[in-house]
Order: C-alpha cells, then sequence, then structure tokens
C-alpha cells in the first residue's frame, strides 16, 4: 500500500494566506484560459473527482488532542461528515496553524493541496469521520501565537476550508534555528 506524506518549509514569517487556494490535480495540465494563460483549477475541470467529494460545509472538524513536545507537537485531527449524504475524501489538504484569533500564522503548504485519480477514496457516512496528524516544529517567530492554536485545512479542488475547533492548548514548537528558519509542517493523508 501507498501512502503520500506532504512535508513543506516556510519562513516563519507573521500572518499571512487568505486560505482561499482553489488546489490542485497533480500530474494534470492547466487548461489555457481563452485570454490566453493558464487557467485556475476548478470543478468543472475534473468533474470525475469532485463528483460526491466532501466540501467543508459538510464536515466539522476537532483536534482531539496534541501530542509531543516543544520540539514537534502533533495534532490529531477528526473531520466528521455531519450533513446528511455520503461524502468522499480524497488526496492532500493544505494544513495552516491558526492562532487564537483566527490568524494563519503559518501556511507553509499553500498550493500542495492536491487530489489525484489515483488517491485512495475514504467513503463517509453520515456521522462517520476521517482522522489525520499534523505535526509542526521550528517556530522561531519572536512572539508566541495567540491560544488556542488550531489548525485549518483547505481541501483540494476548491472544496473549501475547514477549521478544527480545539479546547486544549497546543505546545509551541522551539526555534532550531535563527529567526528567519524555516517552519515545517507535516500532514498525513485522511485515513479512519
Amino acid at each position: 500500500m501507498c501512502s503520500t506524506v506532504l512535508v513543506v518549509a516556510c519562513g516563519s514569517g507573521g500572518p499571512g494566506g487568505s486560505g482561499q487556494t482553489a488546489g490542485k490535480l497533480a500530474q494534470s495540465p492547466a487548461r489555457p484560459s481563452p485570454a490566453g494563460g493558464s487557467a485556475s483549477p476548478d470543478e468543472s475541470a475534473w468533474p470525475l473527482l469532485t463528483a460526491g467529494m466532501c466540501r467543508a460545509t459538510q464536515l466539522s472538524a476537532a483536534i482531539t488532542f496534541w501530542e509531543g513536545n516543544t520540539g514537534s507537537p502533533v495534532a490529531h485531527v477528526a473531520a466528521t461528515n455531519v450533513s446528511s449524504a455520503i461524502c468522499d475524501m480524497r488526496g492532500l489538504a493544505d494544513a495552516q496553524i491558526v492562532d487564537g484569533n483566527g490568524v494563519v500564522i503559518a501556511d507553509p503548504n499553500a498550493g500542495f493541496n492536491i487530489a489525484t485519480t489515483v488517491d485512495p477514496v475514504l467513503t463517509l457516512l453520515p456521522g462517520e469521520s476521517a482522522r489525520t496528524t499534523v505535526t509542526w516544529s521550528n517556530y522561531c517567530s519572536m512572539t508566541m501565537p495567540v491560544q488556542n492554536v488550531t489548525i485549518a485545512f483547505v481541501l483540494p479542488l476548491g472544496l473549501g476550508r475547514l477549521v478544527a475547533t480545539t479546547t486544549v492548548r497546543a505546545q509551541v514548537p522551539d526555534c532550531q534555528g535563527t529567526a528567519n528558519s524555516p517552519l515545517w509542517v507535516v500532514i498525513q493523508p485522511w485515513g479512519r
């Protein structure tokens, strides 16, 4: 069995990212736009991939617990289908680190939310959950984030942005370099 893991580094700059990334289909060329440029990926470009997929509005996410210490805290997240319809999860989401005020403090995965035709499909009946873990490390900002830190997921193919609720204070990872060292985020594929 194969699995995909996304590891991305970014600068430790301040807030950024709007969470409006449309997503990408891996290994598929962009379609030309009428103006001669590349069109942004959207649902109409890949109807077979988006048909039946879970939209953010059909899901409710929660951090069930934080594991680890200030070296590399790991958020365990469950996304539950709160709609009355069956929907599918596929591909990798963009994991944003979000502070207690809802400000994106790190978005190292921007543009890496992908779905492919070979990704496993995880079907969620109403009330069923998919799970993932998100590890972040090397936070080198001069200011500590406002708690409670959480994770927002920008789903692939423009399926929306899902912010996980949390009631638990997150450990903030130590800086393992200088003030401009990259922050690392590792997200696992959705599973049971």
